[in-house]
């Protein structure tokens, strides 16, 4: 995050938490934030320079900024405040204008042009996309309630809902993949809510109450395969966890054996060998198979943490793995908290981390099942060799 970001995204939460109330449960400064989120990705997965990127960064972070003034029409508002406090910061007139430009193609009337607008543009309207889109449209409908001249009828919101998608496909060729399918889920589900809607009991005057009924509906096809994934992970994770264990009992078990063979051999044998010198070469084989043994068991069952410190920018930049202990005890908790609300309210980087997690798991059980089978091998080929090293011994 370069200099210039942080300053903006100070400035803006300065913004939002002075001059734009309540209200405003969508337009909110977690909006701004969301978009600024998903103006990194999509500006990474377009490869831009750097200097692009941090052009469309600080576009995100500006966009909204002007309905503390005003309400439709905002975005002339957002780009005079954008220019204001770029200008007090010295930066660069065509990055400036470059600035303004995104913002601008956030009005519903434009169309976007080049690529820095497209990625605005799908980063401002991902949530179209997304399982929660519901939660989104729930908390823009609140909004509208408390905004004069605004308020629909239940009908007239879905329809316009249906329209605002039908019309606004996402312009860059990361989002149309990822979240393409879910966007047209979620038109699907629009639409039959508007059916379920006309068939609802007209008596009924309270139209929050059954734009809430009819938003809570989703799409069979949208719910399926979260429960078919959630179980997924779930029975995942169990197994990985029940693998380590069935190796570390193993492993115990070889300890113990490997410990009291040699306890044995050490208070029967050891004073045998200046009698009967022949068994010294056996007895020093079947020792270094035990202790080799006793090595990689322990190998298998010792502890290793790997720790990273995850910032607020890795988190911004859907990097690196909350669920993990080793990532995050060196966090301040305030921090750690963020986090995991960002985690939860972004499906996608939710899965992220429990694939990684998993993935990470599985490493670990690899390593442990490779020492473990290291010294299974150690031990049954150790002590064919040291009987077979004892018969010649005795024979002798």
């Amino acid at each position: 995050m370069t200099e210039i970001i942080k300053k903006c995204e100070k400035f803006v939460k300065d913004h939002f938490t002075k001059n734009i109330d309540s209200r405003y449960t969508f337009h909110s400064f977690a909006h701004t934030r969301r978009t600024a989120k998903n103006a990194i990705l999509l500006g990474e997965k377009s490869f831009l320079s750097a200097t692009d990127l941090e052009i469309i960064v600080l576009a995100a972070w500006f966009h909204d900024c002007g309905i503390s003034e005003l309400y439709e029409g905002h975005e002339d508002k957002s780009m005079d405040i954008a220019k204001r406090f770029l200008e007090k910061q010295n930066y660069p007139d065509e990055n400036i204008e470059k600035v303004i430009g995104c913002i601008n193609s956030t009005k519903p009337e434009n169309k976007p042009g080049n690529v820095l607008e497209r990625i605005l543009h799908d980063a401002n309207l991902i949530h179209l996309g997304k399982n929660n889109y519901f939660k989104r449209n729930k908390e823009l409908f609140k909004e509208w309630k408390n905004i004069p001249g605004k308020s629909l009828s239940n009908e007239e919101w879905i329809k316009l809902n249906i329209q605002f998608i039908s019309e606004n496909d996402f312009e860059t060729e990361y989002a149309r993949e990822k979240f393409g399918d879910q966007r047209l889920i979620n038109l699907s589900t629009l639409q039959e809510s508007l059916e379920r809607s006309k068939k609802m009991d007209t008596k009924t005057d309270d139209t929050n109450e059954k734009v809430d009924n009819i938003f809570q509906l989703k799409s069979k096809r949208a719910k399926t395969p979260d429960r078919g994934i959630e179980t997924m992970f779930r029975l995942t994770s169990k197994n990985h966890f029940t693998l380590s264990s069935i190796a570390d009992n193993k492993a115990s078990t070889l300890i113990s054996i490997s410990a009291l063979i040699i306890s044995i051999i050490i208070s029967v044998l050891v004073r045998r060998l200046h009698e009967d010198p022949q068994l010294i070469f056996p007895t020093v084989i079947i020792l270094i198979t035990l202790m080799g043994t006793i090595i990689f068991a322990v190998l298998s069952t010792r502890p290793k943490v790997t720790s990273f410190t995850i910032s607020r920018e890795d988190i911004t930049q859907r990097k690196g793995n909350l669920l993990f202990f080793g990532n995050f005890i060196n966090m301040p908790v305030e921090d750690y908290e963020w986090g995991m609300k960002e985690l939860m309210e972004d499906g996608e980087y939710l899965y992220n981390n429990l694939i990684r997690d998993i993935y990470y798991l599985g490493v670990v059980l690899g390593k442990k099942y490779r020492y473990l089978r290291i010294a299974y091998n150690f031990f049954m080929y150790g002590l064919i060799i040291s009987v077979i090293a004892y018969i010649i011994a005795f024979a002798l």
